[in-house]
């Protein structure tokens, strides 16, 4: 009956916990009704109230490559950057719905997961434990090296985020 109890306090502390947590995510939605482009939605999900708000819709003309985007976040400067795993690093305008810049992504290896901090670094997480960043200022990628060598197997982070000023990955 304690667990119960405990558990229901927990559960009615979360809100306060997540109230000012928000985080953006991606879904593509296949083709669009007239069947001729590809659907990409951005929208802006608030964790304490699971609401949500629709942050730009893109239609990619069938033909064109359709993104393959692993992660998406939005920079100090206001611009969404939206990483394909394999192609490279877009940055988009949120009020244009338009791609303005894109680079291709280093190293020849696949990433899995990015995050932005308040400085406008971008870091990026690959494969077998490869860890990278990109200053948006500067438009400079950077090589951090591999997480621990030590580590028995391959160390892939497919995702990584922020929380209390450390860096947590999946």
């Amino acid at each position: 009956m304690r667990f119960v109890f405990l558990l229901l306090s927990l559960v009615g502390l979360l809100p306060s916990l997540i109230i000012s947590q928000e985080i953006v995510t991606y879904h593509s939605g296949g083709v669009n009704q007239t069947g001729d482009a590809f659907v990409h939605v951005f929208m802006e999900i608030n964790l304490a109230t699971c609401e949500y708000e629709e942050l730009l819709v893109m239609e990619i003309p069938l033909g064109e490559r359709p993104f393959g985007l692993a992660d998406v976040g939005i920079a100090p400067d206001g611009f969404l950057y939206g990483m394909d795993s394999f192609e490279g690093l877009y940055k988009i305008d949120l009020q244009e719905g338009e791609i303005v810049n894109s680079w291709p992504l280093p190293f020849g290896i696949q990433y899995g997961g990015m995050i932005i901090n308040a400085e406008g670094l971008i870091i990026l997480s690959g494969q077998d434990g490869r860890m990278a960043t990109f200053d948006i200022a500067s438009e400079e990628f950077t090589d951090l090296g591999m997480l621990d060598d030590d580590f028995p197997g391959r160390l892939t982070l497919s995702g990584i985020a922020k929380y209390r000023d450390r860096l947590f990955g999946s």
